[in-house]
């Protein structure tokens, strides 16, 4: 079985992730919340996503890779990232009859928030594929940052998955990423 890996928002209600533009009618203050991350990167919101045809507040981003792994590659780029964040680990099965994209995040210069249509792919869930590790490009992201003395974005530059609509986690696992 194949997995999708979302982060477990801290005021979950019920068993659906709702894109940012569901959750601002449905849970106007868990709304607010979410859409907090963006501040100082308004322009992510308006950026459309080529072949869904929608805009980046109507998907949930998923990443193709095991937090763990992530985890694994924080730490010895001299990170701490924060050992008490869940994870919804997400059948491929359980979401196969939405519309959704892979996204391989080439990185942008600086302020090009652009997602273009080049770096877009419809994915197959009959062929999708977890990473099997962490890119090199995050790798020296994260090594960067930590001689910096900065906060990460935890998946930068790492291939995203953009699922179109909600997304129903009643049969997903809730794990903990820890190093192994």
């Amino acid at each position: 079985m194949q997995y999708l890996y979302h982060q477990k928002p801290s005021a979950m209600q019920g068993v659906v992730l709702y894109p940012l533009s569901s959750l601002k009618g449905k849970y106007p203050a868990i709304f607010a919340q979410e859409n907090e991350k963006y501040v100082g990167r308004e322009g992510l919101a308006q950026q459309k996503i080529p072949v869904l045809n929608c805009s980046w507040n109507d998907v949930i981003f998923v990443a193709p890779i095991e937090p763990s792994k992530v985890f694994e590659a924080m730490i010895l780029a001299g990170l701490s990232p924060d050992p008490e964040k869940l994870w919804y680990k997400i059948p491929i099965n359980d979401v196969k009859h939405l519309p959704m994209v892979w996204y391989s995040y080439p990185g942008t210069s600086e302020g090009d928030f652009g997602i273009h249509a080049q770096d877009v792919a419809l994915v197959d869930p009959e062929k999708y594929q977890e990473l099997s590790e962490v890119p090199p490009n995050t790798i020296e992201y994260y090594e960067e940052v930590a001689q910096k003395g900065e906060k990460p974005f935890l998946f930068h530059l790492i291939p995203h998955m953009f699922i179109k609509g909600a997304v129903d986690v009643s049969n997903a696992e809730i794990i903990r990423w820890t190093a192994e």
